[in-house]
């Protein structure tokens, strides 16, 4: 049985890296015929190694490495970070990422290494982390990555999985999942969202967890007490003070469409952020709403009831300005984006109907404060309601505010975890 067992693993690694070997040779394909992102993986990893190399020569400080795919997994993991650099001052601090955007919007972050992780084989994780020499490793979500976790494992640093999620559809539950198992198996503390998702880790035996929530909860809780201001959003709420506000953040193209028929109606002031804010997303946007400005070209006198935001940054602080709010990516195959943004302001949430991987999103639906629409004649009878409704309309915003006070504190217990374990007081000897 162990000899079995032992040649499926290896068939298993075998077909895990054909695949990561297919996909460097697609963004390589991609990267010949000019593709930003593609081009960028490669130029970013290039760059990531010579950064590394000259950290590594500089830095005498123990490290905590935190990981995660992109923005939105690195918002869910910086409470942690700034909680671990507030009580370890001593530790040094480095931040990956796997997707050019994520980078992108984060290389900035106050760190003393920022960079991409090199695309997983058994001589970039064990080269990786030769020049990081983490303490502690922390990944977000759902980044599995069989030749890093196998190396922590076997170098023993203590590594954890933050905010994770997890659904009887994924690979870890499937008889074909045996490659996800032993990966689940190679991290010291699986910190999960739900009693749900513990329940099926502990299904497949997976004993060392402890269900403490999602810390974006508390990430948007300390963005909502200092939301960032920018004059010409301020001018625009101030042009448009008579009209009720719809903001729409993260918004795809299948978004807009739904929006666009209710926001030219000219009777609300609307303020549009799109998922992508390259030049053709943001002209596709301006083709959808004809009478939008873009904040970058804002005028103060134009006549506009819709306000494009073709810049990054923002959007977490915009929900403040609203009477309702709309989270895209309701309509597309991964489903509605960061729900909670919106929400923590104590504002009904709009929303695509695609909801069913995120569990905060299907349970403020059952809260009250969340409404799924699939259609503009949808949006605009749900709008209708709360617009003509008081009651409504205040529920909902109470249902939207109590979640997200409810499901804090996830930060605090992986912090403790990590103080308790003596995970990075022993490092620091």
């Amino acid at each position: 049985m162990f000899i079995c067992l032992h040649m499926v693993l290896k068939a298993a690694i075998f077909l895990y890296q054909l695949t990561l070997l297919f996909y460097k040779g697609l963004l390589q394909l991609a990267a010949l015929f000019g593709h930003a992102k593609a081009l960028e993986f490669f130029a970013g990893r290039q760059r990531t190694w010579k950064s590394l190399v000259q950290f590594a020569s500089t830095n005498q400080k123990p490290v905590v490495w935190l990981h995660s795919a992109s923005v939105g997994e690195f918002e869910q993991g910086k409470p942690v970070l700034e909680a671990l650099k507030q009580q370890y001052p001593q530790h040094a601090f480095c931040v990956s990422f796997f997707s050019p955007s994520g980078y992108e919007a984060k290389k900035t972050y106050d760190a003393q290494w920022v960079g991409y992780l090199p695309l997983d084989s058994a001589h970039n994780a064990q080269l990786f982390l030769q020049q990081v020499r983490p303490s502690l490793a922390i990944f977000v979500k759902y980044e599995y990555w069989w030749f890093y976790l196998r190396q922590l494992q076997q170098q023993q640093i203590p590594t954890l999985l933050v905010a994770g999620s997890f659904r009887p559809e994924q690979p870890f539950f499937k008889w074909y999942g045996l490659l996800h198992k032993k990966m689940l198996g190679c991290f010291t503390h699986v910190f999960v969202q739900t009693q749900a998702m513990e329940q099926l880790l502990h299904s497949i035996d997976v004993q060392n967890i402890t269900t403490c929530g999602d810390p974006r909860f508390d990430r948007v809780l300390q963005v909502a007490t200092q939301p960032k201001v920018n004059e010409h959003v301020e001018h625009f709420m101030q042009a448009h003070s008579g009209k009720p506000v719809l903001v729409a953040g993260s918004t795809w193209p299948a978004d807009d469409a739904v929006l666009a028929p209710f926001a030219n109606t000219h009777s609300w002031a609307c303020i549009i952020a799109p998922h992508n804010v390259d030049e053709a997303s943001i002209l596709a946007c301006k083709k959808m709403f004809p009478s939008s400005q873009l904040l970058s070209q804002y005028q103060p006198n134009a006549d506009s009831n819709v306000l494009i935001i073709d810049c990054i940054g923002l959007l977490s602080s915009l929900y403040q300005y609203a009477t309702l709010t709309y989270v895209g990516g309701g309509f597309s195959n991964d489903g509605v984006h960061n729900v909670l943004e919106a929400a923590v302001y104590g504002k009904p949430v709009l929303c695509g109907p695609n909801i069913k991987k995120y569990w905060e999103a299907k349970a403020l639906v059952e809260q009250g404060g969340l409404f799924t629409v699939a259609t503009t004649q949808e949006l605009q009878q749900q709008i209708n309601l709360l617009q003509n409704s008081q009651i409504s309309y205040q529920a909902a915003c109470q249902a939207s505010a109590v979640f997200v006070r409810q499901h804090s504190g996830a930060t605090d217990a992986i912090v403790k975890f990590i103080y308790e374990k003596r995970l990075l007081t022993k490092s620091s000897k």
